[in-house]
């Protein structure tokens, strides 16, 4: 488990005592748009962003993109934001350009990706890694997108060997590019909060239907193992597509806080996901209130703990099973609800901005 808010409150109070607040400079070629699905980096790179300016002991301001969210606390530098239109531009165009660039605006530079030819040196640059593309092309459904995977491998390995403050936001990363901190993503407190369960018993799948989040699997499992034995039960995809059953509800378009109260609402989070960098929908479920069913990754191990700790993990085969054993025991259910709340508090806004305010500071004083 990562360890509480309080460890750290030495070099905060070291943050807020220095002359003028740290200025720093979060890159992300992307953030979330105001209408479609959002991708897990530029989620997080926002959350971030938003916790740091509302605590106000950095300065801050996103950096390569194009447009902000309506709800955006912090500042926006538009520039290079309109190369950041392709992938090649945003992997390679942007962080290029960076390098002839005035950044005498900034004391320390953030990327949460694509910085693997930024070689400025008078800058002090922190690099997260929120997983591997290695894994990414492991698990591509197509050779397209495999080996564009391994392409963005290769240059995060070129980054690991250029930044020398690395973060990982779980233990596949740090093992990866030898990250010399682990900083998991901000899960949303007051977005991701407890409500009453369903009169039913109710199953929810968030991803695509192809992929590494297995949506497929999800149905295949769901009406193999789980309808059999709980006949009332209801499968909520929140999926990009799903097949017609009287026992499966399909919600393609959720906003946040939609899917959040469908997440707080089920009895189980069920997750047969081939690879979590971090993994934020267990702890998103988690926080919810919600007991998580998962198949075997990283980012399942290291939030849901060894032993089963806060949640379960089960191979392909046990996977149904568990998830209608789970569905016949409120014991169980409510016992995870209780530990999983407690898990979720580790990744607060104050928790996770906290541990990157001291990351700035150090980068600047050396």
């Amino acid at each position: 488990m990562a360890r509480p808010v309080a460890a750290y409150c030495s070099p905060i109070v070291a943050v807020t005592r220095r002359a003028a607040p740290v200025r720093v400079a979060l890159y992300t070629p992307t953030l979330p748009p105001r209408v479609g699905k959002a991708g897990g980096v530029e989620v997080a790179a926002h959350r971030l962003a938003q916790a740091l300016a509302r605590r106000g002991r950095v300065e801050v301001t996103c950096l390569g993109c194009r447009n902000v969210p309506h709800d955006a606390l912090y500042r926006h530098d538009p520039r290079l934001g309109t190369l950041n239109r392709s992938v090649l531009a945003r992997n390679l165009l942007g962080p290029l350009l960076l390098n002839v660039m005035d950044l005498g605006a900034y004391d320390v530079i953030h990327f949460n990706g694509d910085d693997a030819l930024f070689l400025g040196r008078n800058l002090p640059a922190v690099r997260t890694y929120h997983g591997t593309a290695l894994h990414e092309a492991l698990s591509a459904t197509t050779l397209k997108r495999r080996a564009y995977m391994q392409g963005c491998y290769r240059l995060e390995r070129l980054s690991a060997r250029l930044r020398s403050c690395r973060v990982a936001v779980g233990s596949d990363a740090q093992q990866a590019f030898a990250a010399q901190h682990v900083i998991g993503n901000i899960v949303e407190a007051e977005r991701f909060v407890p409500h009453a369960k369903f009169d039913h018993p109710a199953i929810c799948f968030i991803g695509l239907w192809d992929g590494r989040k297995r949506g497929r699997f999800m149905v295949e499992t769901f009406l193999r193992d789980v309808l059999p034995a709980h006949s009332d039960a209801i499968l909520y995809m929140i999926a990009d597509q799903a097949p017609a059953h009287p026992a499966i509800c399909h919600l393609p378009a959720l906003d946040d806080d939609a899917l959040a109260l469908y997440l707080a609402r089920c009895w189980l989070f069920a997750c047969p996901s081939r690879y979590e960098g971090f993994g934020i929908p267990y702890v998103e479920a988690m926080a919810a209130g919600t007991m998580v069913i998962a198949t075997p990754n990283t980012g399942a191990h290291d939030q849901l703990g060894p032993n089963d700790a806060f949640g379960q993990i089960r191979d392909d085969v046990a996977f149904g099973p568990a998830i209608a054993a789970a569905l016949s025991d409120t014991a169980l259910r409510a016992d995870y609800a209780v530990h999983g709340r407690w898990r979720a508090a580790d990744f607060t806004a104050d928790a996770i901005a906290a541990r990157y305010e001291v990351l700035y500071l150090a980068a600047v004083r050396q």
